[in-house]
């Protein structure tokens, strides 16, 4: 049995399609990573995958790239993912149709997933008034990775999820090509965890003068 399932590009492939191709391999205990990239997911392709996942019970890594999903069809396959303890790496990118419903259904499922050690968000937007994201995150014991560049944060947004930046074992963090400003960059410099190892913040809207600033700050720091 194979122990990897990649739907990728399949443009032309119906989401009643991808609903069969979940329930055939559905009870499937040898799945170890399940990608599902640029393939339209809507209603019945998402309650398949919502029973894929449930009953995978060594899949450890789950990515969902682009899949023109709402926050109802989201839901479904996160509801199915509760039930996967074993996933370590979670990849839910490029998905502009989510709002803050579908950024709390992110969450609570995040608190459960306990081994969780990749977790990117690269291309979801991000309110402030996302807090419970930033909480969620915060409490992954084991997170050592996390995206969130493209995510359209500003210094507004980034204090809203300032305790995902200080996730105890966080040691790679990417924040870039948002729009974070001086304001941003200094608060994320401030949370981070002493153990980061590595902090990208390429495109985040500093100027020249701003740069040498945080330069001085962080000589301060060493």
């Amino acid at each position: 049995l194979c122990t990897v399932i990649r739907l990728t590009r399949h443009e032309s492939i119906l989401p009643d399609e991808i609903a069969r191709i979940g329930r055939d391999f559905a009870s499937h205990p040898r799945l170890r990573e399940l990608h599902v990239i640029g393939s339209p997911l809507h209603e019945a392709a998402a309650k398949g995958l919502q029973a894929l996942i449930a009953n995978a019970p060594q899949l450890q890594l789950v990515h969902l790239f682009d899949t023109e999903m709402s926050d109802s069809e989201l839901k479904i396959i996160l509801q199915g993912l509760r039930a996967a303890e074993a996933v370590t790496q979670l990849y839910i990118a490029r998905h502009d149709q989510l709002t803050s419903e579908g950024i709390s259904a992110i969450a609570s499922t995040i608190k459960v997933l306990s081994r969780l050690k990749v977790l990117s968000l690269r291309g979801l937007t991000i309110s402030p008034a996302d807090t419970i994201l930033g909480d969620a995150i915060g409490t992954c014991q084991n997170l050592e990775r996390l995206q969130m560049n493209y995510a359209g944060l500003n210094s507004e947004s980034i204090a809203a999820i300032v305790a995902a930046l200080k996730a105890p074992n966080l040691r790679h963090l990417d924040l870039s090509n948002n729009h974070l400003g001086v304001d941003g960059v200094f608060l994320t410099l401030t949370a981070v965890s002493e153990k980061l190892q590595d902090l990208e913040l390429r495109s985040v809207d500093m100027h020249d003068e701003a740069a040498f600033q945080i330069g001085q700050y962080l000589d301060s720091l060493y």
